[in-house]
Formats: structure tokens, sequence, C-alpha cells
């Protein structure tokens, strides 16, 4: 993930050819949201081909920038949250016990 991330951060356009043989797999109309590779599952998504179309719109004009760097601090909080977030429904930053980005990270 890190990598398709600073991909985007560093040379934004080279992601848009990509994109664009996405938008080729999105139905049309009411199937928008379709999103069908043959010989694969079709996944229904919630923002459909205009989230795509959106994307590549973004990139095209998107000036680069510094990659980031990997924290094995940080990797280690969110590791904590999905461990406690996985015994439970609950999402977001704060987790089911009450820990916090700021508690996890300086554990």
């Amino acid at each position: 993930m890190l990598i398709w991330h600073n991909k985007a951060r560093t040379d934004p356009k080279s992601l848009v050819p990509e994109l664009e043989t996405m938008l080729t797999h999105f139905g049309t109309g009411a199937d928008a949201k379709k999103y069908s590779v043959p010989g694969k599952t079709t996944i229904l998504t919630n923002e459909g081909k205009v989230a795509v179309e959106e994307a590549i719109t973004f990139l095209k004009a998107a000036t680069a920038v510094s990659a980031m760097k990997w924290n094995q601090h940080l990797s280690f909080a969110a590791e904590d949250l999905a461990v406690e977030q996985g015994k439970t429904t609950e999402t977001g930053h704060t987790g089911p016990t009450g820990s916090t980005m700021k508690s996890r990270i300086e554990k």
C-alpha cells in the first residue's frame, strides 16, 4: 500500500492510464456502480465510475510531492487498533477500550 501511495504522491500522472482502463469495466446508467472484469466477481461499489473519473481529473492536475517513509511505531499503533476493533463491530480512531491514536503510539 505504501508503494502505491508513494507512486500517487511522487508521480500522480503515472496512475491515470490504469484508472482509465478501470473505467472500461464499469457499467453505464443504473449499472455505473458495478465494476466487472471478465472472469472475476462483479463488485457493486458505493461511488462507482464517477469516483474514478474524479480521481483521474485530480491526478492529471496534481503536483508531485515527496514520498512518505515507513514508520514502525505507527504500524504497531495501527495493528493494536485493528486487534481491538477486530473483537467488536466498532470502527473509528478511538478503540473500544478507549485507546487513542496518541496512547497507542506512545505505548
